[in-house]
């Protein structure tokens, strides 16, 4: 890693809606980081929608759509990974692109993730990030451990400009981005 330069976040949300409560969890956390100086690219959840990983169907090898994946991932300090929370775990969108970005040669491998997660029920996603943390830590991510930041009753939580009307989830946003950027920083 160059010990040079800002910080390099990417973002990565589990969810596809394009309103989702995820996304704009994930949003406030890029912006927060952009505020501490990181440089950041959320990935584009639509270019998530990647095949099932089948070595049996790669004939012509990896396709470009995750070579790029693995490449943006590859270059980043810090992953932020927002995650909704399906049958008690994670999205198999989301599941699909960790295994896609692991297989062959694994970039996540000391990279240091931030995870948080909303829903509309009561627990917010305690459940799919306890599966997205072993995944990670399977996988070779540094998952910060505290503060974890679950947000429950998502339909109320939001402002209308993104912010979370609970102050006190807000500071919790922000200090995960702020643990994160001081733990890549300390791998620099």
């Amino acid at each position: 890693m160059d010990k040079m330069g800002p910080v390099q976040v990417v973002g990565l949300c589990g969810s596809l809606r394009k309103y989702s409560y995820n996304g704009m969890l994930l949003a406030r956390a890029l912006f927060y980081a952009k505020l501490k100086g990181a440089e950041c690219i959320r990935y584009p959840s639509e270019h998530l929608i990647l095949p099932l990983l089948n070595e049996d169907s790669l004939l012509d090898g990896v396709p470009l759509v995750v070579r790029n994946l693995k490449q943006i991932v590859g270059n980043a300090d810090v992953l932020f990974i927002a995650t909704p929370e399906y049958n008690h775990s994670i999205s198999g969108v989301l599941k699909n692109a960790l295994d896609w970005i692991s297989y062959k040669g694994n970039p996540l491998e000391g990279k240091v993730a931030g995870i948080m997660g909303a829903s509309t029920g009561q627990f917010g996603t305690v459940r799919a990030q306890i599966h997205l943390r072993q995944i990670l830590s399977a996988l070779g991510v540094h998952v910060i451990e505290k503060p974890q930041l679950f947000v429950p009753y998502a339909a109320q939580a939001f402002r209308d400009d993104g912010s979370l009307s609970d102050h006190h989830l807000e500071t919790i946003i922000e200090q995960l981005v702020d643990i994160c950027l001081l733990n890549a920083q300390g791998k620099k």
